[in-house]
């Protein structure tokens, strides 16, 4: 059957590449067992499709908290901001979520891999035509390793992204990921302490060495030291650096490295204290030292690494549980077919965040594939419709105004830009000028000596390089920013080909390499070469010069 069929029926909307269509034809049937994620995910009735970038702002809260119920209904005061396949997310079922070392958050979805800036979606698809690119559009996990390679696991093979050429390397032939000439679905990937890289794939575990090279671990019927049976879909290792595998019918397994084994922990239906599934998606560790196993179809097993005993747990809306996620504060979040739930510890059960027709700040799917916490404690929930995004350190989203009353706020209600300190205090550009918000006070700092010093109290862009603040302005050029004086000012020479193109800059950025480039208003593009020079970038096709941003 078609992706295109499958797709009309039964997936969310997608972007519409109609020039790449031809490039990627070989590349649009889903394997048997994609069909079976999402024959699992349609046994319910579909909501209309709404594609959602959720943003959703709450405080953190402690265990005590958790067991207040009224602080439980502040909670679910929560606000959702939306953004689709219309701003670029290639298509709505979010399969797998990380963030790579520069701060950008990667997607993956069964049609292609996002790159998300905090501003708009960078695409990555298959092209039959381009052996650089991704081996599948349907991506499984996402990882990023210490050295801060992106790798992908796809429905057809291992990629590992190069962030320096754009292009995408894949792993082949004698690497214990190819069968029957087919490349196996790649699941799930792991990188454990000791720098070694597993890889759970359709036919078992596979470990890459710092050698390059590959080792195979398969089930072999009638061998109890071998892994369980099916596929692998989780790989952990726990604080006492042990690796655990969870596997799709041959439940929980236990490395031994030393002699290459696996030690076994199944489901016993008429043992309650054994695991409540054989099928395990998802493996974390509280600060406990217990395991959280997320079951195809039993729940969430709690299981003691000492005693080898589990305690399950059926309290959620769906035993279908996909993911789960313990954040910076300690708190359990566990993703199902019925929603997303937060575990109470004091009362032993779950807080259930729920799509409601009616609410458009509810959670956009109740189908949730993946949970992930990024570096600033924003929580991001991909759903078989889109992502929620919510922050773990604040409940509300805090508003700021100009107000006449103190000094300590806003100049302006036209906010424009914003540029982080090392300190973490961040610039505000407005229509009248800078603000500062001091990170560790918690409020504005007083910018009104600063900017009138400005050559343009009209602020188009901001950024930092090398400790100073780059302000743009729309007709003053750039002022050079140190502390709370402007140390230096930027501007057009008619006479000098070598001087910024324009005054009007709309948009300073700073790159991997910490070049400085800008666009302006009626002067092209340039980048900034040291001495207060610049080269400049016209662009036939666009005479006027009229870049807004970069």
């Amino acid at each position: 059957m078609k992706l295109d069929f499958l797709l009309q029926f039964y997936w969310p909307s997608r972007k519409r590449h109609p020039g790449k269509d031809a490039a990627r034809r070989g590349n649009r049937r889903l394997s048997g067992e994609a069909q079976e994620e999402l024959n699992e995910s349609r046994d319910r009735k579909l909501p209309v499709w709404i594609v959602v970038l959720g943003i959703v702002w709450l405080l953190a809260f402690s265990v005590e908290a958790l067991g207040d119920k009224s602080r439980m209904a502040d909670q679910r005061n929560v606000i959702f901001d939306r953004l689709g396949t219309g701003q670029g997310l290639s298509q709505a079922a979010v399969s797998a979520i990380t963030q790579d070392k520069q701060g950008f958050i990667w997607v993956g979805t069964q049609e292609g891999l996002n790159r998300y800036d905090g501003y708009e979606f960078q695409t990555f698809y298959h092209m039959d035509d381009d052996p650089n690119s991704l081996s599948h559009d349907s991506i499984w996990d996402l990882m990023v390793d210490s050295d801060g390679s992106l790798w992908i696991g796809t429905d057809s093979g291992l990629n590992r992204y190069d962030a320096d050429s754009g292009r995408f390397e894949f792993y082949s032939l004698d690497t214990g990921l190819e069968v029957g000439g087919r490349h196996v679905a790649v699941h799930t990937m792991f990188q454990d302490s000791s720098q070694r890289m597993w890889i759970g794939t359709s036919t078992g575990l596979v470990q890459l060495t710092g050698d390059g090279e590959f080792i195979s671990y398969t089930h072999q019927p009638g061998n109890p030291e071998t892994i369980g049976r099916g596929s692998v879909r989780a790989i952990f290792e726990d604080s006492q650096g042990r690796l655990w595998i969870g596997t799709e019918l041959g439940g929980l397994n236990l490395f031994d490295p030393s002699s290459g084994s696996f030690i076994r922990y199944e489901s016993v239906a008429a043992d309650p204290d054994t695991i409540s599934d054989n099928y395990i998606r998802n493996i974390i560790e509280d600060r406990s030292g217990n395991l959280w196993l997320a079951t195809f179809n039993g729940g969430v097993s709690i299981f003691n690494p000492a005693t080898g005993e589990a305690e399950r747990l059926r309290h959620t809306a769906s035993l279908r549980v996909r993911a789960l996620l313990m954040d910076q504060q300690g708190s359990i979040w566990v993703g199902t077919d019925g929603g997303l739930n937060l575990w109470n510890p004091a009362t032993r059960d779950f807080e259930r965040y729920t799509v409601d027709p009616t609410d458009i700040h509810s959670i956009s799917d109740n189908t949730v594939f993946e949970i992930f916490q990024d570096q600033g404690g924003v929580i991001w929930v991909g759903t078989f419709n889109g992502i929620s995004k919510w922050n773990a350190r604040t409940e509300t989203f805090p508003h700021f105004k100009q107000s006449a009353r103190s000094g300590q706020n806003l100049t302006s209600n036209s906010i424009t830009s914003f540029a982080e300190t090392r300190e973490g205090d961040v610039w505000i550009g407005s229509f009248e000028g800078l603000n500062r918000w001091n990170a560790t006070l918690g409020t504005f700092v007083d910018t009104s000596g600063l900017n009138v010093l400005l050559s343009d109290d009209l602020v188009m862009s901001l950024a930092i390089h090398d400790d100073l603040l780059w302000v743009g302005t729309m007709a003053g050029g750039i002022n050079l920013v140190e502390g709370n004086e402007v140390i230096g000012v930027i501007r057009h020479d008619p006479a000098d080909p070598s001087s910024i193109s324009s005054d009007a800059v709309s948009k300073i950025f700073v790159d991997s390499k910490n070049q400085v480039w800008l666009t302006t208003y009626g002067g092209g593009v340039n980048l900034y070469l040291g001495d207060g020079k610049f080269r400049r970038f016209p662009d036939p096709a666009n005479p006027l010069g009229r870049f807004r941003d970069l």
